[in-house]
Formats: structure tokens, sequence, C-alpha cells
């Protein structure tokens, strides 16, 4: 047969080979690079003669090596380089030290025995030895990471395969003729080149990216554009293009996290066409005729596979007993991964490696993928925590861990009401209050902003009997703050405000928004709230056709039959013409308890008249939505929000994104229990309410509390508050204190409810925390609030105060008002001592 010359030929076939294989490992669970190898095989000279390995296969493979060997370094967990998110680094050295060993030393050793037992030189057998330490399935991978959540260590250890790059380095310098002293110098020079590119490339990334305001595609070319221009440039060095690679992708793995990945925030870097190009040359380019001058190629190519099996078996028994694994070690151990693919390509391109050796690391390749995929299915299903009860399975049904971004003081309210409601009643998971403030704000400011918004967030959902965690996080980026921390929390529901219209025609959300829904595959929540979600009396919802086929449809109506249950409001849905059957029988089951009705529409162009005639007062507008790309999107819904929100502006309006979850993410992990937690529901209600009631007494006792206040100007009450407060305090100091105080309620007053405002900051001279109310009857008018405040709550703490003390602090303060009826006992009083003797 003749050979494809033709470069759009080549590309054409190996296009068939991609698109076959990925259908051939979706069946059977296949290794899609092993089938790749195969495919290669089959097509190169010494089968079908489709294909000789000329020079665009030469350059698409080339490029594709480099970018194996970069996203191996991606997926490199080295503690230093993540000193806050690693789970590695922090378990303690003599635990560490071991695991080492026993991912390095034992498959080393058994390999180096396998290589001189099949009659091997003792480079071929060093060379088998550091593939066998090279297999593992590295922790970041998303499947295992939503398997089992996790602050626990799985997986190949980052030191290993760093290890292994460094030894395969030596190798291939050895096995290019370079003597000892030569040797010696490409190890050092490459020492040299990996400390360079870890100390500079992280900054010229974070120079880059805080120069661009949008995320994706610009990003992920910058980077590659270092890794290249690296890679190039070092290889005048003697130095390898995939080592500079593999180096380059450990030091830029903070700036390119992918928050599908293994746990923290990444910029999203798409699938490419090299690496693919990159297996299948290595199947063209394989001498299958080398196996016909060896007769026992059979028989030392069982021994090699059975060794590369005991070998990751050993690994996953010592892991278990030395190193304090926990987990289905076996299943994360055995596999033979792409990186360890890419490895025994690099030993056979250099000649270490024969033909026989190379097909039997395929073969071990497939035969591990194959042992490791069935082992993770059944330890898949035994991690399964959802039991047959319904009523404890509807517990576990997203919305289960709720996160809520907090910025404009404005939305705060609206925002924690709706996460509230979709929290459900009988839900035990945290709400995760969430705050991103800028490296480069003062830590004034931020005690201003961050800590004030936190406090609110914290006793109006302990008034709500909510358990809560509130975080503050540190971010360049608020998009990635917002990703990184729903990931860490396994939060599987992200809930944010939209408060202004857009600037630009075609764009509804801004650039965070944007980021989380494209960089999440949780359900994300956008909402504009004009009035109080449990006011609402009518809801609106539109959904997509082909919606019931997504996997995340049912999640959309759990949230949407909780936002009708606790509003008690009509709900009218709006589905495309001839999709009523398909829908009817689930929303049967699931809206059994609503009052609802169905009504169709043709094309979208109908949908803002429809809504225009059947919204009433106090309408709330749900859009079910999926993400671009998936099959229930449509184009025609990106200007839908914008224009119901201009036709409807006295509406409330909520996106909901619904969740991409497959069918293992759809489980619910093992929920660590969070270090602090306001726990207002399961706390025992009579020591709360004696811990709250001794905080009332000596709030009395001292003077902090002021009620039946005279005067109309807020700024007269604030003074009158703090001046109380600290009889003995300098008056300059507290009339700073106060002037902060008026500026901070004038700037972004939070209101806990409405005519109740709360301030918060830290000082330095104060023993311990206190709070302070104020109470006037009339309320003083603020322009920024709709009604007069008349409870002032003023919150000072301690600057060093630690966060689980802070917290008990707001949540005696939040139980006063919830269950001591403050706000109108403080109303009612003429002395502060009134309070005392409420019954």
């Amino acid at each position: 047969m003749n050979v494809i010359h033709d470069p759009v030929g080549i590309f054409a076939l190996l296009l068939a080979s991609v698109l076959f294989s990925a259908w051939l490992s979706n069946v059977f669970r296949f290794n899609i690079a092993v089938i790749l190898l195969i495919f290669g095989i089959i097509a190169g000279p010494e089968v079908a003669g489709l294909l000789d390995s000329g020079a665009v296969l030469q350059i698409l493979g080339s490029i594709g090596i480099v970018y194996v060997f970069f996203f191996a370094g991606l997926s490199t967990r080295i503690s230093t380089r993540f000193p806050r998110h690693d789970a590695y680094g922090k378990i303690p050295f003599n635990k560490r030290s071991p695991q080492f060993f026993v991912w390095t030393v034992i498959p080393a050793l058994t390999g180096i025995a396998i290589g001189f037992v099949i009659g091997k030189s003792p480079l071929q057998a060093a060379a088998i030895g550091i593939f066998f330490a090279s297999a593992g399935i590295a922790s970041s991978l998303e499947e295992n990471y939503m398997k089992f959540s996790s602050l626990e260590s799985y997986g190949l250890p980052g030191s290993v395969s760093l290890l292994v790059v460094f030894v395969l380095l030596a190798l291939d310098a050895v096995a290019g003729g370079a003597d000892a002293r030569r040797c010696i110098f490409v190890l050092a020079s490459g020492c040299i080149l990996a400390g360079v590119i870890w100390s500079l490339f992280p900054r010229l990334a974070s120079i880059f990216l805080r120069r661009i305001k949008s995320v994706g595609v610009i990003e992920g070319w910058f980077l590659f554009f270092l890794v290249f221009t690296a890679s190039y440039a070092a290889s005048f060095l003697s130095i390898p293009n995939w080592f500079t690679a593999y180096i380059a992708g450990i030091a830029l793995s903070s700036a390119a996290m992918t928050t599908s990945g293994s746990g923290t925030g990444r910029i999203l870097l798409k699938d490419d066409i090299f690496s693919p190009a990159a297996f299948f040359l290595m199947g063209v380019s394989i001498h299958i005729s080398e196996f016909s001058s060896n007769t026992q190629w059979l028989v030392w190519g069982g021994i090699f596979i059975a060794g590369g099996l005991a070998a990751r078996m050993l690994v996953a028994f010592f892991s278990k007993r030395i190193a304090l694994m926990k987990g289905p070690m076996l299943g994360l151990a055995v596999p033979f991964t792409t990186f360890s693919l890419a490895i025994s390509w690099i030993l056979y391109s250099s000649g270490i490696f024969d033909a026989p050796l190379f097909m039997g690391a395929i073969a071990l390749a497939l035969v591990t993928g194959i042992i490791s995929n069935s082992l993770m299915k059944k330890a898949s299903s035994a991690a399964k925590v959802l039991s047959s009860n319904p009523t404890e399975k509807a517990a576990f049904v997203i919305p289960n861990r709720i996160l809520i971004a907090l910025s404009k003081p404005s939305s705060i309210p609206h925002l924690l009401e709706l996460g509230a409601i979709l929290h459900g009643a009988d839900n035990r998971s945290p709400l995760f209050p969430l705050v991103v403030h800028s490296p480069e704000d003062s830590e004034i400011a931020q005690s201003a902003g961050s800590e004030t918004i936190l406090a609110t967030a914290v006793m109006k959902l302990s008034g709500m009997q909510k358990s809560v965690l509130p975080l503050n996080v540190e971010a360049i980026n608020p998009g990635l703050g917002i990703l990184e921390s729903a990931i860490q929390k396994n939060a599987d529901t992200i809930v944010i405000g939209w408060n202004k219209p857009p600037r630009l025609a075609h764009a509804f959300f801004g650039n965070i928004i944007d980021q989380i829904v494209s960089g999440s595959n949780s359900m994300v929540l956008v909402a504009r709230g004009r009035f109080p979600w449990k006011s609402s009396k009518q809801i609106l919802a539109i959904f997509p056709p082909l919606v019931d086929m997504h996997s995340g449809y049912e999640a959309a109506l759990q949230c949407i039959k909780r936002f009708a249950r606790d509003s008690f409001a009509t709900l009218h849905c709006f589905i495309p013409k001839d999709y009523e059957e398909q829908l009817a029988d689930l929303w049967k089951i699931t809206f059994s308890s609503i009052n609802y009705k169905i009504s169709t529409f043709s094309t979208w162009r109908e949908i803002p008249d429809l809504f225009q005639k059947a919204a009433t007062v106090h309408a709330a507008i749900v859009l079910v939505s999926a993400r671009p790309g998936e099959a229930s999107w449509s184009p025609a819904f990106e200007r839908l929000p914008h224009i119901l929100a201009e036709n409807l502006p006295e509406a409330n309006v909520l996106m909901l994104y619904m969740p991409s979850y497959n069918e293992q993410r759809e489980q619910p992990s093992p929920q660590p229990a969070p270090p602090v937690e306001v726990e207002a529901a399961s706390s025992p209600q009579r020591a709360e309410a004696s811990n709250a009631e001794a905080l009332l007494l000596e709030s009395v006792r001292a003077g902090r509390i002021q009620v039946n206040m005279q005067g109309s100007a807020l700024a007269e009450g604030i003074y009158k508050i703090i001046f109380s407060a600290f009889p003995n305090g300098e008056k300059k100091q507290l009339r700073a204190l106060a002037d902060h105080c008026i500026e901070m309620l004038q700037r972004q007053p939070i209101e806990i409810e409405p005519g109740v405002v709360l301030l918060h900051d830290r000082l330095e001279n104060i023993p311990y925390p206190m709070v302070c109310f104020g109470a006037q009857k009339t309320g003083y008018r603020l322009s920024a609030l709709e009604s007069p405040v008349q409870i002032i709550v003023l919150i000072l703490v301690p600057v060093h105060q630690s966060a689980d003390e802070h917290l008990r602090f707001l949540a005696d303060i939040a139980a006063l008002f919830r269950m001591r009826n403050l706000r109108q006992r403080l109303m009612d009083a003429n002395e502060p001592e009134d309070l005392l003797s409420y019954q």
C-alpha cells in the first residue's frame, strides 16, 4: 500500500485514530494513549504501510512529548510550591520519608532485578527500574479527588516523579555516549536550569496575569510560550526539551491551576492534538522486525509484565503499612499512565529499550489500566454513603454544601437568604459565606470590609438556625479565589450576586462570574435580588430543550422545589413545545407538593412577551441553563437574562447553571468535619441562651447599651454609644473610632435585618471582645437604606483574637436576636436595666 505523504491525509488519519481511540476507551475503559500506540503500529510501515515517521508526524510528535511532560509537571505535587494547599506537604517527615522509599526503592530494585533476570545490561536494568518507579496516579486527577474527599495524600508523590526525571536525564546522557564528566555537567546544568525556572517563571506568569482581564486562551498560550522558549534555549546546553518542559510545568503549576483538577483553581488549558500525535508517532516508529531476532521475547515479556505488577502491588502493600496511608491504594498505585509511556518512549528512542521492552511497557500500561479501573470502580461503589431511606437520601441531594460569595453590601441579605433557602431544612452541612480580598489591601481595609461582611453573614445565618463556616480569602483574581475555595471545601453549589447591567452589549455577566461559570462543574446560581426571596408570590421558570438529558437536571429541580416550598409561591414553568411528555413524569413526583402549571413556547423570541404578560407583583425569574458546549445549551440563552432583567426591572432574577457531574461525582464524598462551625441548630439551646444572657448582662453593667436615644443625627448616636462604652478612654482616639464607624456606615451600611445595622472593627488596646448596642425608637435616616436605622450593633474585637473565639462571640450575639427577641426588648426599654427583667 502506498505511504501517505500529504500532510492533510496524515492529519485526517491521525484524527480518525484519535476519534476511534476515544470511543474504544469509553467502551472498554482502556488507556487512550495505549490505543493510539496500537493504531500507530497498525498504520506504520511494518504493518499496513500507510504512514512512516515523516516530517509531519515528527513535528507533531516532538511537540506532543513536550506537552506530555509539561502536563506531568503541572500535576506533580511539590509541597514547597503549595505550602497551604498541598496535603503531601502536611505529612510529617518521619512518615514522608518511608513513603518516598516505598515508591522509589522498592519498584526500582524490582525493575533492576527483572532486567538482570531477562539478560539485560546494567544500563537497561536501571532503565527498567525507573520505568517501574514512574507508575501510579498523581493525586491531582479529578476522578480520584472527587471519589475520595480529601486531605489524605493519595497516589504518586511529586518527589518520586522528580527523581525519575533526573535519573532519566542521566541515562539519556549516558546512552548518547557521554562520559562521567559530561554526564555530571548535564545533571548540574539541569539543576541550575531548574533553579532558574523555579524562581523566574512564577514571577513572569504573575506579572502577565495581573495585566490582563480575561481568563483562558491568552493565559494558556503565554504559559506555552514560556515552556517552548525555555526548552529551545536549554537545548544549547544539551538538555532535552522534555526535561525543561517538566521543570517548567512544576514551576508554573500555581499559575495554571484548573478547577477540575486537584482542588485548586487553575486556568483551563484545553485538550490538544499534539499529545495524541506523540503516542501515535510512537506506534508508527516501532520496529516490529526486531521481534524476529529474539525468539524468547514472549517469555521475557511475560516476566517483564509480571515483575511490573509485582512492583506496584508491593508499593500498595507497604504504603498502607509503612506510610500509614488510607483508602484504595492498590487502585491508585498500580497503573502505568501516559507519563510512564512517555518515559518508555524516551528510553526507546535513545536506544536503551529495544522493541520487545517497549512493547512490554505498552502491554503493562494496558493491563494495569484495566486492573486499576476495576479496583477503583469497586472502591467507588463501596464508598457510597447514601442509605436506602428516602428521607436520608434527600438530605444529601445537591444543593448540599453551598458557598455564598459576598462582595456588595446591598446584595448580602438577598444572597444569604437565597443560600439558606437552597440549604434546606434537614441539611447538616455548613453554609460557607466567602469574602475575597486583594493582597494589596491594607490590613485596616480588610478588617473594615471583609470581617464586617462575614460577621453579618454569621449572625444572619445563625439566626436562621444554620451552621456557618465563614471564609476570608486572599487572592489577586477574585474568580480564581472563589473557585479554589469551593474545591477546598468540596462545595457542590456556588451562589454569587449580580448587581449592575454589563457595559458590553454582548455580555450579561462580568468577568468574575464568567470565570466561575466556565471554570467550575458545580452548580452556579447567579442572583439579582430586588426584594426578599421568601416574599416571592410567583416563580417563572424557563427550561431549555434537552434539559432532561443533562446530568444536573434533577439538582436544578431540587433547587426550584426548595425555593417554591419555602416561599409558598406559584410555580409557572415554560418549556419548549413538544417537550411536555418528557418532563411531566419527573415533575409530578418532584413538584407533588407545589402548585405549578406549564406553558410552552415555540421560539426564544416569544419568551420576553410571555413573561411580561404572566408576571405579577413580587415575581421571581429562574432561568435553568447548561454551560456552552453542552447539549442543552443554546446560544439564544446568552441574551435572554439581559432582556428579561431589563423588561422586568423589579423582579428577582436567578440564573441557574446546572452541575456537570458524572456518576461518581454525584455521589457525596465523606465530609470531613470542619475545624470551626457555628452550629446554631445542633448546639444545646439552654447553654446557648445562658451564654447569650451572660453577654447581655455584662454589656448592661459595663454601660455599653444605650436605649431610648434622642436626636435625629446618626453620627450623634454613634458618638454616644462609643463614649459611653469607654468612659475613661482618650477622647481623641474615641473620636477617631467614632468617625471611622460613621464613615463605614455611610460607605457600605450592612443590615442584619431591616432597621438593624452592624458595625465591626478590630482594636489593639482592648483585652477581650465586646459588643455595644444603641436603640432609637423613631430611627435614624440613612440615604443608602430604605428603613430607618433603629438598632445599631457595634462589635469590637482584639486584633489578635483567634477565629474560633471570634465565631463563638458572634454566635452568642446572634442567639440574643434569635432566641431572646433582643430587637423588641431594646425598642421597649427605657433604661438598659429593663433588658434584664425580660421574661
